[in-house]
């Protein structure tokens, strides 16, 4: 059986980072938050994360600095997928975060079946619950 999954929540957003707690926990993941990119290099040091999901916009680091950071931190096999969300993309934005190789791009706001749906397709390679 697969051990259960670690996801590192960025946002600058305290009561968003509380909600995709609550969200991901009743899913049955196990969630680490932080609320900066440099709280989030902390935790990345200690903890070996499945999935890293990241806010676009924050004070400091934003989600593509915070990306870069990660993927220069010491290699970890498999690395971790990131996973950008933003309420300010725009098609330049989307297309960046592709090619800076996070495996997907949320608009906020974002339904929790989706959230999970999209969650579950990068960690799993498919949806474990279709809808």
């Amino acid at each position: 059986m697969d051990r259960q999954k670690h996801i590192l929540v960025v946002d600058d957003d305290d009561s968003l980072r509380k909600a995709l707690r609550k969200i991901l926990e009743k899913a049955g993941y196990h969630v680490t938050l932080a609320r900066d990119g440099d709280e989030a290099l902390h935790q990345f040091r200690k903890v070996d994360f499945d999935l890293v999901l990241t806010d676009y916009r924050m004070p400091g680091k934003n989600g593509f600095r915070l990306a870069e950071e990660i993927s220069r931190a010491e290699p970890r096999h498999p690395p971790p997928a990131v996973i950008m969300m933003t309420a300010y993309g725009d098609m330049g934005t989307y297309l960046d975060a592709m090619k800076l190789g996070f495996q997907e791009y949320i608009q906020k706001p974002i339904s929790r079946s989706k959230l999970l749906t999209i969650l579950e397709g990068v960690l799993y390679g498919h949806p474990r619950h279709p809808s």
